[in-house]
Formats: structure tokens, sequence, C-alpha cells
């Protein structure tokens, strides 16, 4: 029912909705990173920080298991468990780091070179379009 609603009148409101969110999805792109280069390294300072505390209440709560136990904590077996333990947050933050330097690095692209770009790729689709071109699908 609804795609016979669109189709008879309420098109040209879908469209203009579509373009809207693609532009707002664009925008959102923008400003994540622009506060990725702002606050990028703040981030990945504060994540190292939070880290470290995650690696040492590991260590304490291994060791505390060991004393209460009954025996001498070994902290080389301990650190090489948490070692294991801490696997997941080192590569959450080099992927942060990672994510940090691609956003100072990147370039932007102006609005005219972005509609450029879509109007190129709008010929090329529609040149590889079978319904449009029989020729491609041979």
């Amino acid at each position: 029912m609804e795609l016979i609603k669109i189709a008879l009148g309420d098109y040209p409101r879908y469209e203009e909705l579509l373009l809207r969110k693609d532009k707002l999805e664009k925008e959102a792109f923008e400003w994540y990173d622009e506060y990725v280069r702002v606050f990028g390294k703040y981030i990945i300072s504060l994540f190292e920080v939070k880290v470290e505390c995650v690696r040492l209440k590991k260590m304490i709560a291994l060791a505390q298991v060991q004393i209460n136990r009954g025996y001498t904590p070994d902290m080389d077996a301990i650190d090489d468990r948490v070692k294991k333990l801490m696997r997941d947050y080192y590569s959450d933050l080099r992927k942060m780091v990672d994510e940090h330097k691609e956003t100072m690095n990147a370039r932007y692209v102006s609005e005219y070179d972005v509609l450029k770009i879509k109007k190129i790729y709008r010929n090329i689709a529609k040149m590889l379009h079978p319904d449009i071109n029989p020729v491609t699908s041979e």
C-alpha cells in the first residue's frame, strides 16, 4: 500500500527526505572527524590511563586470589595472565590511535567536487546499467 501511495504523489517529499538524510550523514562524518581531530589526543591519553587502571586492577585481583588461597603470589605468572587478558584493550587503543592519525591526515573534498564526483558516478552507472545499455548484459 505504501509503495502505491508514494508512487501516486508523495515521491517528491520522499526524495527530499532522502537527500536531506544523505546531507546530514555527510555532515555527521565531518563533525566526527573534527571531533577526533580536536579531541583525539585527549581521548587517547584518557583511554591509556583507563587501560592502565584496568591492568593494575586485574593484577591486584589475581594476586588477591592467590593470597586468599594461602599462596605467595607469583608475579611473573600473574603478569603473563594479565598480558593475555589485556590484548583486546591494547587492540582498541591501537585502533583509536590509527583513527586519530587518519583523521589528522584527512583531506576535505569541497561541495563542488562532491557534486562533480556524483555526476560522473551516475553517468558511469547509466552506461553500465543493463536496462539502459543492453550491450553490458552481453
